[in-house]
């Protein structure tokens, strides 16, 4: 014969305060750990997406302007808290997907324009767009470099190296 098992719990069954205390513990420690990192991985990726979506921008205005042998303009607007990028009349960047006093974007010139063979006037060129995260030193770049109209993305020490070298290569 089988004992008798009854449906009633052990009033010792459960976790104690102390327990979940010390869970919870630990785990706010492990975020406080981690959040830092997190915040900085987030933050280079927005800065990422910025510069690969503005450098984006300005292939389109290029080839466009190539393409229907017409001059196209993508304008920047560097200013606070959202910067925008608008081509052909409609904001291309800055609608919505970046939240407000995260990123600058700076720029050499507000706009740069390609004419009918997707070259950049001679006065336009080099085009520098600096895309950083607000407050920290997170820093990439977009350049039209060249009369050629090339398009370089560059990040941190490399935008200014780039950035000089294509002055002193366009001022000789």
């Amino acid at each position: 014969m089988t004992p008798f098992r009854s449906n009633h719990r052990s009033a010792t069954a459960g976790f104690t305060l102390l327990e979940v205390l010390v869970v919870v513990v630990l785990v706010a420690i492990l975020m406080a750990i981690a959040a830092p990192g997190w915040l900085a991985y987030l933050n280079r990726q927005r800065v990422r997406t910025v510069q690969t979506d503005l450098a984006e921008v300005l292939r389109q205005a290029q080839t466009e302007a190539q393409q229907t042998r017409s001059t196209q303009v993508v304008t920047l607007e560097t200013g606070e808290p959202v910067p925008t990028v608008t081509y052909k009349g409609s904001q291309v960047l800055g609608d919505g997907n970046i939240p407000e006093n995260t990123i600058t974007l700076s720029g050499s010139n507000t706009a740069i324009s390609f004419e009918y063979l997707g070259t950049p006037p001679a006065n336009s060129v080099p085009f520098v767009a600096s895309v950083t995260v607000t407050g920290t030193s997170t820093n990439r770049c977009v350049i039209v470099a060249s009369l050629l109209g090339s398009i370089k993305t560059a990040s941190d020490a490399d935008c200014d190296t780039l950035n000089n070298t294509t002055l002193s290569t366009n001022t000789d």
